[in-house]
């Protein structure tokens, strides 16, 4: 039997979560209230543990700590899946960095070309307080 806290801590959910779904049903046939502390019996620990399972992942260990076979060759098969997206998209990055480098060394022609095109800037003339006030060498 386990209490409520335990539960909690076992599942890695709020002790206000597994009170949540302890239905009237679960307190009637399947706790037992010692010393203000609620214990759940192991069926009535089986129908919470349930609630918090969601499809396609696999159910929490038990207490005793073994974990089933088909666990380890999920977590297995999705080691490979992630290894293979993690390296697909590496080389997705290595090309995306080659094609900045073109598009940087494209814009940097470029620049060099239009410099040659324009023509040289023309002498900045002297203004009308400039002309007034200039210094006599």
């Amino acid at each position: 039997m386990k209490t409520i806290s335990q539960m909690a801590k076992g599942l890695g959910v709020s002790k206000a979560a597994v009170r949540r779904y302890l239905t009237d049903e679960i307190r009637a046939g399947h706790t037992e209230l010692r010393g203000g502390v609620i214990y759940i019996d192991e069926i009535g620990e089986g129908q919470i543990r349930s609630r918090f399972r969601s499809p396609g992942v696999p159910a929490l260990p038990e207490s005793s700590g073994n974990v089933p076979d088909n666990v380890s060759g999920n977590v297995s098969g999705v080691s490979d899946t992630v290894s293979a997206l993690i390296s697909t998209l590496q080389r997705q990055l290595e090309e995306k960095d080659r094609q900045i480098a073109e598009k940087d060394r494209q814009i940097s022609d470029l620049i060099q070309s239009n410099l040659r095109l324009l023509p040289p800037p023309e002498p900045k003339k002297a203004g009308l307080w400039a002309k007034i006030f200039r210094r006599r060498q």
